[in-house]
């Protein structure tokens, strides 16, 4: 990399810049203020809202997304069980952010889940937002990705 001097900079400063701006979080934010993640724990309606691929076949995922979601949550640990056997296990970060894995069988199919979104609390009620990535593996016909989108409201809170 060429100085404004016209000098060369070696490798020492560039890697030091570089691992400065991951441990310094890269986006100016202020790494020593993490927090911790928040409880989110109870139980949900989840309402997919849209799908696409897998031939347009929506059952792929709103099948087993749809409906009663129960979250788990300990300190950044996650669990999404959507009822036997789906059951996504992920983390949380502190500012409601999560991701989260699984896999089981559904409509004679294997499913692997990869989720990410947040959770959001307004209110006092928590709403959570989701990209989904299912891809399923059925004997005879080739595999596929469905990418779906979902939201979810707390409702514990609506039977206060």
């Amino acid at each position: 990399m060429m100085r404004p001097s016209g000098g060369w900079v070696g490798p020492a400063p560039l890697v030091a810049a570089v691992m400065c701006g991951v441990a310094c979080g890269g986006k100016g934010e202020d790494s020593g203020s993490a927090l911790p993640p928040p409880d989110v724990s109870g139980r949900y309606n989840v309402t997919v809202l849209g799908t696409s691929g897998c031939d347009g076949d929506p059952s792929w995922t709103d099948g087993w997304a749809r409906g009663p979601l129960t979250v788990a949550a300990s300190g950044a640990a996650l669990e999404l069980d959507f009822g036997d056997p789906a059951l996504l296990s992920g983390e949380l970060d502190g500012r409601g952010e999560w991701r989260a894995i699984g896999g089981f069988a559904h409509q004679g199919a294997e499913l692997s889940v990869i989720a990410s979104g947040a959770f959001v609390e307004e209110e006092e009620v928590w709403t959570l937002d989701a990209d989904l990535s299912v891809t399923v593996v059925a004997d005879g016909a080739d595999p596929c990705t469905q990418d779906a989108r979902a939201a979810a409201q707390e409702l514990q809170a609506l039977e206060r």
